[in-house]
């Protein structure tokens, strides 16, 4: 199966956040014969002021369209890839009839770390989500509705927590009632994400991760 890690910024700061992480994700790709694919400084798509996830998910779309990729993860550029020896593929029942693949944390599903196999759903599923997220807080509502919707369900299987993400709940006041929940960071983790922080804490706190990451 033709699998890629895509990292995608779309300029600004965030753009050395991706140099920071790329080579962990290098490393990861090469150990796993998988493509490490990166698109950083600017917008991408026929829409460059659409919100940055959403230009993400019409990168996928392209390369599937291409027919370049089977399987693509896509992973947010301020987390880190801990355990370099889990191919992520291990973590998914790719025999089943789903074709995305992600975690719910705090009680909302999560595309931070977000795993798309290429099929007709899947593609459905992404012009969906393009369609009906005009804005930041939009994505995260659509992404919701996906998974009552009586075409879109079936594409989703939300995975059990820590497969694809964790967190450091002790970093964020609203949520420290998830300190020592399933996908509460633990050493042993495969993923340590930072969503949602300052860029300056986010790039302390990738820099830390990084040193610890095998």
């Amino acid at each position: 199966m033709r699998t890629a890690l895509l990292t995608f910024t779309t300029g600004g700061r965030y753009d050395a956040m991706a140099d920071l992480v790329r080579s962990n994700r290098d490393a990861y790709c090469v150990r796993h014969g998988y493509t490490h694919l990166v698109h950083a400084g600017g917008p991408y798509g026929p829409e460059p002021g659409r919100y940055y996830s959403l230009q993400r998910l019409r990168y996928v779309i392209d390369c599937f369209e291409g027919d370049a990729f089977d399987l693509v993860w896509v992973l947010n550029v301020a987390a880190v890839i801990m355990r370099s020896e889990i191919p992520v593929t291990s973590l998914l029942p790719l025999d089943g009839p789903a074709d995305v693949f992600l975690v719910r944390a705090v009680g909302a599903l999560n595309a931070g770390s977000l795993v798309v196999r290429r099929s007709a759903q899947s593609l459905a599923w992404m012009r969906y989500m393009i369609e009906h997220s005009p804005g930041q807080s939009h994505e995260q509502a659509a992404l919701m509705a996906t998974e009552t919707h009586p075409e879109h369900a079936r594409v989703l299987h939300v995975l059990p927590c820590p497969s694809l993400n964790s967190y450091r709940y002790e970093l964020y006041p609203e949520h420290r009632g998830e300190v020592g929940c399933s996908n509460d960071y633990q050493p042993g983790h495969f993923v340590l994400h930072f969503p949602g922080l300052p860029y300056e804490q986010r790039e302390a706190l990738v820099r830390d991760a990084l040193a610890e990451a095998t």
